[in-house]
């Protein structure tokens, strides 16, 4: 690998892409991860997960040394932290901001992952891919054509979430874009 060029990034989202009620990896896993909120407050989440699906995943990262970069509303309240924690894979990634909520429902801009990826290309240019059930299909083209680097994006269904065939097109992304 030559070290004067750029790490791929993997922007990941949690929910519809590693939790997902109908995973097809065979091992599916449930489980409750609690978030304290401060104030004596604590949510509980509902998480499905596949140890393999999170092995191949930190697979491809050792392989081709891809850098994490978490952009999921998990980032909220450190919430990430317990839940790689608890699924026992996927840590030392990188968290990128996530804005405060507004409004009076709590809403986030929906454009919030864009931007921070656009913000974090700016900064260091290199190949990454995207993966977000809802946010990708919005946004994907419109990041890929903002920057010139090669891009993949990935869309998984939210009910079945990141499937072999798109790990597998990860891999095929990686070994052609080292």
């Amino acid at each position: 690998m030559n070290s004067s060029a750029p790490r791929a990034r993997l922007f990941l989202d949690v929910d519809g892409v590693l939790s997902a009620p109908a995973l097809m990896w065979g091992d599916t896993r449930r489980l409750t991860v609690t978030v304290k909120l401060g104030g004596g407050l604590a949510v509980q989440y509902l998480v499905w997960h596949s140890p393999s699906m999170l092995a191949a995943i930190d697979s491809l990262r050792e392989e081709f040394d891809v850098e994490l970069v978490w952009l999921t509303t998990w980032l909220e309240d450190g919430a990430i932290g317990n839940l790689v924690g608890r699924v026992g894979a996927l840590s030392g990634g990188r968290w990128l901001n996530i804005r405060r909520r507004s409004g009076r429902a709590g809403e986030l801009p929906l454009e919030w992952k864009r931007d921070q990826i656009l913000e974090d290309l700016t900064v260091t240019p290199g190949p990454f891919i995207w993966v977000d059930d809802d946010q990708v299909p919005m946004f994907g083209a419109a990041v890929a054509a903002s920057v010139d680097v090669p891009s993949l994006m990935i869309a998984p269904n939210p009910e079945l979430g990141l499937t072999r065939a798109q790990v597998d097109s990860i891999r095929a992304f990686l070994t052609d874009n080292p």
